[in-house]
């Protein structure tokens, strides 16, 4: 879209939104009061009429419209500063808080506005009305799904809205929404478990009760099974044996 365009349409917002606001007392240090646009390519394809009542300004109004298949912008509030040279103009209007998506609209043959005269921040003068050619309409904006954010890397990098306490992770192939992994330690049921950090480590309960990551822990048991592991001397195994009380583990030869 030509850089001329593009400043006509937000010049369009700006002399909008003040002519609503005109008749506010002078506010010099407005914050939040215009709408800085950026083109959109949307993948809508829309089938919608509607009719647009100005009731703050009857002369306006627009019957019969029907909303282009596609957004064209999206504008969020901006408010403008290092204006130079200094525009004669103190109007403001009112702090937006709601981002606006801009659609085309084709409306019915109606009587154009008769000619008015309009101020804004940067003077006054007279103008003529043509016909409705577009409708500011409010839009939210979120985050997309998780997702694979690069569709030609061999291994996709995850990005994109989870529900709470959740993250958008690797899953072999795919990504997805889990909660993040747990550190090494002992779950409700008294298991040690848990991701480690280093390659090749392993969450393990040591000789003392005690859980960590290693790969040299020292033969014992890795839960209240008991499941034996852990290092013993060369030649010898962590293997499970029976004592007089119970369970446990010891470092056996074949």
């Amino acid at each position: 879209m030509p850089a001329s365009r593009r400043f006509t349409t937000v010049t369009l917002v700006t002399l909008v939104l003040a002519g609503a606001g005109a008749q506010l007392p002078p506010q010099a240090d407005a914050q939040l009061d215009h709408l800085i646009c950026r083109t959109v390519k949307d993948p809508a394809i829309l089938d919608f009429y509607a009719n647009f009542v100005t009731e703050l300004q009857p002369e306006f109004k627009a019957a019969t419209c029907r909303i282009d298949r596609k957004a064209t912008q999206f504008c969020a509030p901006a408010t403008k500063t290092g204006v130079n040279p200094e525009p004669p103009g103190t109007i403001a209007g009112v702090a937006l808080a709601t981002d606006f998506l801009v659609y085309k609209v084709k409306c019915s043959a109606q009587a154009k506005p008769p000619k008015k005269l309009v101020d804004d921040q940067f003077g006054s003068r007279l103008m003529t009305f043509g016909s409705t050619t577009t409708v500011l309409v409010p839009a939210i904006k979120r985050n997309p799904p998780c997702g694979g954010t690069s569709a030609t890397a061999t291994v996709p990098t995850c990005g994109g809205e989870c529900p709470p306490d959740e993250a958008c992770v690797l899953v072999g192939s795919a990504c997805r929404c889990q909660a993040p992994p747990q550190e090494c330690g002992r779950d409700a049921a008294g298991v040690c478990g848990g991701e480690c950090p280093a390659q090749g480590e392993a969450c393990q309960i040591t000789p003392n009760g005690e859980c960590r990551c290693g790969s040299d822990t020292a033969c014992g048991p890795l839960n209240t099974a008991p499941i034996c592991g852990g290092t013993c001397p060369a030649g010898e195994y962590c293997k499970t044996y029976q004592t007089p009380e119970a369970l446990d583990c010891a470092c056996m030869a074949p």
